[in-house]
């Protein structure tokens, strides 16, 4: 008797195989994105002969990937040539203000310390992450700032429209990389003054962008290791955005410790991440992100909102709260106590 299978069963499968075949949708896109395929077609159309003069690549595979971009709907095919979709130029050409380029390049240096996966898995992160190969180490630096920059522009944003942050005047970007979110909200917020904390290849990009936007004399920036050396003090808040992540257990509460410290009383830390529920599988693209870390870092991982809470409760933060702000982003909120004021009592047996 023949097996039935049902709608539901086949459909299942073919996501199976997709998934298993989605090398061959991100690859096109992330080499085109790489050789600068959507660069010089962004604004006119070029005909193949000019696309290879000006890419120096080989004629067959260059249609090819040419008629596999606009098979994909990301170029458009006309008797001109080939030309960037419209409704890609706002992500993929250079000059544009959502433009992921540095993120696709930023995901293409990822690939090689991805295939690594099974070695890892079977001998550990410690015993592989040492082999890694270093030569482009500067150029991937480079692409992993930029592809901060990319993401931050829009969750910067998503951050000012559900945060209120009149309150605050004087704030610290720890970790801020290029200081998107810095330039952001400082703004936004014209009282608000901020300081962004860095190791000296990002904050290089962060003075350059600061200049930018004419923000010198309200935005700071500070060199060096924030687990090792000084962080500044007098802060009424601090932004810790996609970092923890990076760090093993020790390391998030020897920060938490420093980020105390340099809070005024009733300060406040806000930590954005990819925090985990608490059965750790959800949302799927945070466990996921994990193994991200796994491959990446020495100790780092998603962590879980309750963990992390309940570290900033063990550091005597208090007034926790999350802010959702995408299906796979929260916020946590936690301030510190304000200092109570003695009261001046009369003692027994004393005159007024």
């Amino acid at each position: 008797m023949a097996q039935q299978f049902t709608k539901r069963d086949l459909k299942q499968r073919e996501a199976l195989t997709a998934t298993s075949a989605g090398f061959m949708r991100s690859l096109p896109l992330l080499v085109a994105n790489r050789v600068g395929i959507f660069a010089l077609l962004a604004h006119k159309p070029k005909s193949l002969r000019q696309i290879v003069r000006a890419l120096h690549t080989d004629r067959e595979a260059t249609q090819l990937m040419l008629n596999a971009l606009a098979g994909q709907g990301y170029l458009r095919k006309s008797s001109s040539g080939f030309m960037l979709a419209p409704v890609y130029r706002k992500f993929l050409a250079p000059d544009a203000r959502l433009y992921v380029g540095d993120t696709l390049q930023h995901h293409y240096n990822l690939i090689f310390r991805w295939i690594r996966l099974e070695d890892i898995l079977r001998h550990g992160r410690k015993n592989m992450l040492a082999a890694l190969p270093a030569e482009h180490d500067c150029q991937e630096t480079e692409h992993f700032i930029r592809a901060m920059e990319n993401i931050s522009r829009v969750s910067s944003q998503e951050v000012l429209r559900k945060i209120n942050l009149a309150p605050y005047r004087f704030m610290l970007d720890l970790g801020g990389g290029p200081g998107t979110a810095a330039i952001a909200f400082v703004r936004r917020h014209r009282h608000l003054r901020a300081v962004v904390f860095d190791l000296p290849d990002p904050l290089r990009i962060a003075r350059q962008e600061i200049a930018r936007y004419k923000l010198t004399h309200r935005i700071h920036t500070l060199e060096g290791d924030f687990l090792a050396d000084p962080i500044g003090t007098g802060y009424d808040l601090i932004y810790v955005s996609n970092i923890i992540h990076s760090l093993s257990n020790d390391e998030i509460r020897r920060m938490l410790v420093k980020v105390r410290q340099a809070l005024v009383p009733g300060g406040t830390v806000m930590i954005k991440d990819f925090f985990l529920d608490r059965d750790f599988v959800n949302p799927p693209y945070a466990s996921l992100f994990a193994i991200n870390m796994l491959i990446n870092t020495p100790g780092g991982r998603s962590y879980g909102y309750d963990e992390t809470r309940a570290l900033l409760k063990r550091l005597r933060f208090d007034q926790i709260r999350g802010v959702h702000l995408t299906p796979h982003t929260r916020i946590l909120i936690a301030r510190l106590p304000k200092i109570a004021r003695k009261r001046k009592t009369k003692r027994r047996g004393t005159s007024p």
